[in-house]
């Protein structure tokens, strides 16, 4: 991901990488304050106001973790170092398949 990345982008991405759908709520926690929250799926509102905000704007450090919440599955991210790449998308790691949507 990159600086510029926001967090609805970043809800797209791990949708994408779980082969989920639009389908379920979902809500991010990052320094344990809730950030952008859908209910209900696709076209959902946002009350938080923050689905365009970049993920740095949160000033995350290596080690710091933040919650997602997607339809009753609970995922816990932690951000493993900061490094400065060329644009482009890179899945560092992944070694099996996704939960299936509920």
């Amino acid at each position: 991901m990159w600086p510029e990345t926001t967090i609805d982008e970043l809800h797209w991405l791990i949708q994408l990488c779980m082969g989920w759908g639009e389908h379920s709520w979902h809500e991010f926690r990052i320094h344990g304050n809730l950030q952008f929250v859908r209910r209900r799926g696709y076209g959902g509102t946002d009350p938080s106001g923050t689905a365009d905000r970049r993920l740095s704007s949160f000033c995350l450090i290596a080690g710091e973790r933040f919650r997602y919440d997607y339809g009753g599955w609970r995922f816990q991210f932690r951000l493993e170092k900061v490094v400065m790449v060329e644009p482009g998308l890179t899945i560092a790691d992944g070694a099996a398949r996704g939960p299936t949507q509920l």
